[in-house]
């Protein structure tokens, strides 16, 4: 591996840092552990946001601290935060199109949509949908009809490889879509930073072919059951982190307040995170 270009690991690990850190790659050796060791000090995001169909802001963020030291080349997303202040779908302003188009089709780092206001029409939603590097959503306004309308584009444009939901305002209707996206070859996880999703995973475990969603991966920021008897335990694979799996799936429980010494009901009290992941047949 110390053989390949610096180019492809820059690659690798701009798209890795979009979803996790590099904390465990750049424990590894040789070039790959420093180019990791490299991202991981210095990736950062870009967010441009729109308040009043207006762009009010354009800074460099990493771990809330703003900064405009970093380097281009070590940047992971793009973020577009869209709001609207009065509730209102706003005009969008010439200006704003010549703005967005300059920053948003640089090379460096992934387009993230986050939409705070779903004061959307038709326009809004036409000039986001055109957006086909246009990989992450995240979700912070209720699901009405505008902002469905958009998720159905994006899906069948099947372009997102990330959607994060900070919501409680889905319903089935909704919930076929995140199933549809599960599905796509592309689409690599689905998040819940919203305390629910329970009806999520009762929709998915009722599918007869798990299969369809190899690849992808389903995320809650609370614990939820995801295993029973049927499943191996695998155990503590990170002080912070203990798994178990069934054929080709792999559930991981977090617990950042973990110890060594703790039994599997001591940790399984403190989780504050869980994953459901799909495999593919080997």
């Amino acid at each position: 591996m110390n053989d390949l270009p610096y180019a492809f690991f820059d690659d690798l690990f701009s798209r890795i840092t979009v979803l996790q850190t590099l904390t465990k790659q750049e424990m590894l050796s040789g070039r790959f552990g420093q180019c990791a060791s490299c991202w991981e000090e210095n990736y950062h995001d870009k967010q441009l946001q729109i308040l009043d169909g207006r762009l009010i802001d354009v800074f460099c963020s990493r771990n809330s601290t703003k900064t405009s030291l970093f380097s281009a080349k070590f940047r992971a997303r793009n973020v577009v935060v869209y709001d609207a202040s009065t509730g209102e779908v706003p005009k969008i302003y010439r200006e704003l199109h010549r703005s967005l188009d300059k920053h948003r089709k640089e090379r460096q780092g992934i387009l993230y949509l986050c939409l705070v206001s779903s004061a959307l029409d038709a326009e809004w939603i036409q000039m986001f949908s055109a957006w086909k590097n246009l990989n992450s959503l995240e979700v912070f306004c209720a699901f009405t009809g505008p902002v469905v309308q958009l998720l159905e584009n994006l899906l069948n444009q099947e372009q997102l490889v990330a959607l994060i939901i900070r919501n409680k305002s889905y319903g089935p209707t909704e919930i076929d879509l995140f199933v549809k996206l599960l599905e796509q070859k592309q689409f690599l996880e689905l998040q819940f930073r919203n305390r629910t999703g329970d009806n999520v995973k009762d929709r998915i475990f009722a599918e007869e072919d798990l299969g369809k969603f190899a690849g992808s991966a389903i995320g809650w920021e609370r614990c939820v059951e995801l295993h029973d008897d049927l499943f191996e335990a695998l155990g503590r694979v990170e002080e912070v982190s203990i798994q178990f799996k069934k054929q080709n799936l792999v559930v991981s429980y977090y617990n950042c307040d973990a110890t060594a010494e703790m039994t599997e009901s001591q940790f399984m009290d403190g989780v504050t995170q869980c994953e459901l992941r799909f495999l593919h047949d080997h």
